[in-house]
Formats: structure tokens, sequence, C-alpha cells
């Protein structure tokens, strides 16, 4: 059988920049590194698309280049681009890299999805995290889908330490009545800030009253108390774990990889026909 590839190299040349940058978010890799990166690089004869992926800790930016393109030369070019700017970053930021792009450690598919309506990266972001990633994860071959870019919504309840103590109230309680009041929900994360709790909460609750109203025992008074008697209960979003941009626009990026022994040009078929069922007024979805 003809191996298949979806970006075969000598049809599509392209280059990586990669850049770590420690202990930051994405937001912050976005604006300090990805796009003072990508307006440097942009000029740049021959590129036919830029793409981008700020991650915690990390901006990664691929460059399509147009068919007849002498890499050698473009990646001589790049690196000339990025030490012009290079001191303008943070001292932690460690060295950019600009890398031969590998077929073979790169998704077999990737789709950028966006609004052509009003609604937001998070809506996005939802949509493709609940509905679009698990229809393609049930592809025959699919050996995992991940999502990035948008804001993924949760539940953040702010705890004053000082009322938790006088009812006797411990995190663990709240963890508790948490999980058996809804199995489907869990604690993300828990932050302490200036006398304040905060706990991160990621699941199913249908509305913030259901939490409001969520019953905790209290055993210093001897009967249910309710959270929202300790707690202040708010819609939030998650900090970032990565960004993703098309031409500088932000996106969401689905990335499909296969399995070891899956036909490429089989999946991709299949992957055309779930996102064109998943077309929905207000989305586009596009197969890079």
């Amino acid at each position: 059988m003809l191996n298949y590839s979806l970006f075969p190299v000598v049809k599509n040349p392209a280059l990586s920049i990669v850049v770590d940058y420690p202990g930051t978010d994405a937001e912050t890799v976005e604006n300090t590194i990805t796009i003072p990166l990508e307006n440097q690089v942009s000029t740049i004869g021959g590129i036919s698309e830029i793409r981008s992926t700020s991650e915690k800790g990390k901006s990664l930016i691929r460059l399509d280049f147009e068919n007849d393109t002498n890499i050698d030369v473009k990646t001589l070019e790049i690196k000339e681009r990025i030490e012009t700017i290079i001191n303008t970053f943070p001292k932690e930021v460690r060295k950019p890299r600009v890398l031969n792009f590998d077929p073979n450690e790169m998704p077999i598919a990737v789709i950028s999805l966006n609004a052509t309506d009003s609604r937001s990266l998070g809506e996005l972001r939802a949509f493709a995290d609940s509905i679009v990633k698990k229809d393609i994860e049930g592809i025959n071959g699919v050996s995992k889908v991940t999502v990035s870019g948008g804001k993924i919504k949760e539940i953040l309840i702010s705890f004053d330490i000082r009322k938790l103590n006088s009812y006797n109230i411990r995190l663990a309680d709240i963890n508790e009545a948490i999980y058996f009041n809804n199995r489907t929900s869990t604690i993300a994360s828990v932050e302490e800030k200036g006398g304040l709790y905060q706990v991160r909460l990621k699941g199913k609750f249908s509305k913030l009253d259901d939490l409001v109203d969520l019953p905790i025992s209290s055993p210093d008074i001897g009967k249910s108390i309710t959270l929202g008697n300790v707690a202040n209960i708010q819609n939030s979003y998650r900090d970032e774990d990565s960004t993703y941009r098309v031409n500088g626009n932000q996106n969401i990026g689905i990335y499909v990889y296969k399995k070891y022994d899956a036909n490429i040009l089989s999946i991709s078929s299949e992957i055309k026909k779930t996102v064109s069922h998943l077309s929905q007024d207000g989305t586009k979805f596009d197969l890079l």
C-alpha cells in the first residue's frame, strides 16, 4: 500500500518557530512573543500562510511557503529577523528555534473554526469541545483530537477564610458536597489570595443557583447552611491554556491525529463529511 500524507514536504515547504517562555500563561506568551514574532516575519517573501499557537510557556509559529521557495534561504532570513527583535524579549525567554517542518510529528489534519456572526470565542470553544471533538474522535482510525484557542467556561467560588473558620468548614467538606450532589463536577484548582480561597469548578451544574443553594454541613451549629452563605459564586473563564491564530486572527484550532496503521485519505474524507454535517449558521470550518 502506498504511504499517503496530507502534508507532503516537497509540495508544501514549511518552517516552524518554537520559543519557550517558562512560567507564563498563554495570553502573556501571545502578547509578548507570538504577535511580535508574527509581525517581524510576516513580510518575508514567499509566505502563503502563518499559523500560531500560544500555550502556557510556549509559542509555536508555523510558516507555510509557496511551492518553489528555497527553504534554506528562508531559514536564514527568519533567523535574521528574529535576531533584530530578540533583545526586546524578557530575559526568561529561551532562544527561539527555527525548525524544518516534519509531517510525521504533526497532526494529519488541522481544522480552523471561526464565527461568521457575533458569537464569542468562548462559545465557539464550547461547541468545539462538546460536539466537534467528540464526533471526530468517533471516526475510524483517529487516535486523538485536541482543541486550542478560545476561553473555557468554569465557575469561580470565592471564600472568606475567616467565615469558613467560624463555621468550622473545611474545603474538603465543600468538595465532598459538590461531588455527591453532582458527580460530573470536580474542583479544578484552589488558590489562596490575600485571605481568600478561590475554588475553580468544572462540571455540569445547570445554573449558579444550584450551587448557591447547595447544603453544606456545619458540625458546630448542628444544621446545614448553604454554599451561598459562605461563598461568592460567579461564572468565570479558565486561564487560557492556549491561543490559536490564522494570519493574525484568533480562531479555534482542532488537531486530528491518526492511529499508526490508519489510512490518512479515508480519515480525511470522513473529517470533511463530519464538519460539513456540523456546520451551522454562523460557524465556518476550514480544513487546513
